[in-house]
């Protein structure tokens, strides 16, 4: 049997999970296309008519609602709203008694190589993950104020420095 969405601190349930969509932080950024098929096939899922046409067997019903999904696909296509519910789960993630997330280190923006192909900056992270994982941010990840970046490969998270310069 699949278990149910797992549910945060506050009974709220993941997201990411109801769509099983892989949770941040992202190799690559989910697109439209992608959040899109896995609402409908998250729908075909719930849905009690539907379930034979998902494919899904009576044992493996992870008891998600069609509200759930919902609610998920309105969150995770808009974009504001899932940088907005990113961030509160890395909150979540990372509880600190000031609300700001836990980083193990600092590093400075200039110590990161960029990647002008992909207009992100990269850092190999301690555990070793330097294919393509380690920490990596974008500029609009910096101008969005989201400045605390997670290891694709391992649990660590590291705060980037950077000075605002303006033209």
């Amino acid at each position: 049997m699949t278990p149910a969405p797992r549910s945060g601190s506050r009974g709220v349930v993941n997201h990411y999970v109801v769509l099983r969509l892989p949770e941040p932080p992202h190799d690559e950024p989910l697109s439209a296309a992608t959040i899109k098929q896995a609402y409908h096939v998250a729908l075909l899922r719930a849905h009690p008519d539907k379930k034979s046409l998902a494919s899904v067997p009576e044992d493996e019903d992870d008891g998600v609602t069609i509200d759930q999904v919902i609610t998920a696909y309105e969150i995770l296509s808009s974009p504001s709203l899932r940088a907005a519910y990113d961030a509160s789960l890395l909150s979540a993630n990372n509880p600190d008694p000031t609300g700001t997330p836990k980083y193990h280190a600092v590093i400075d923006l200039d110590d990161m190589t960029y990647n002008a192909e992909t207009g992100s900056w990269f850092y190999v992270c301690r555990c070793g993950e330097d294919d393509g994982q380690g920490y990596t941010i974008t500029e609009e990840d910096l101008e969005e104020g989201r400045d605390v970046v997670g290891c694709a490969g391992c649990s660590l998270w590291v705060r980037v420095a950077y000075e605002v310069v303006e033209d």
